[in-house]
């Protein structure tokens, strides 16, 4: 991996750990759809200025963009309502769970055969977070985000 790729995901990691906080400081005084729209506003602002040349889609996948915008909504709905009930600790445990997710959508999705040893694995690690996090709406954003982001592999080309 390049050297700035990774400055790119360590810049994402703490941009995302900076909203969250924010979102966490105006639970209860914004609605959640105010937050979303401020989050999904800033978000456009800054794809709007970012080079978009490195984003190929394939033609004719209308369906496929629609089902990633709607999962990827719902994903952040589910994310900026659970911060206002759950500690930030437990909703990133959870939240970040989301590959767990990804090999189970992968196999519906793109048709993706995972290793043996995921058979074991998957379910252990599912039942581990049960335990671990006592999971609310915050298991639902994660569930949310590794569709969508299956569902983005599916789309670029």
């Amino acid at each position: 991996m390049d050297s700035h790729k990774k400055w790119y995901l360590i810049i994402s990691s703490l941009l995302f750990a900076l909203m969250t906080m924010c979102i966490k400081m105006l639970a209860g005084k914004l609605p959640v759809y105010e937050l979303l729209f401020f989050r999904f506003s800033g978000g456009m602002i800054i794809c709007l200025l970012a080079d978009r040349t490195c984003y190929r889609f394939a033609e004719n996948s209308f369906k496929m963009l629609f089902l990633r915008g709607l999962y990827g909504t719902f994903a952040m709905f589910c994310f900026f309502y659970a911060v206002n009930y759950i500690p930030i600790s437990r909703l990133s445990a959870l939240h970040f769970n989301y590959p767990l997710y990804e090999v189970i959508f992968s196999a519906i999705w793109i048709k993706e055969r995972p290793a043996k040893i995921i058979y074991l694995s998957l379910p252990v690690s599912l039942i581990g977070i049960y335990f671990i996090t006592n999971p609310e709406a915050g298991l639902i954003s994660a569930i949310f985000s590794g569709s969508y982001r299956e569902y983005s592999a599916g789309l670029l080309s």
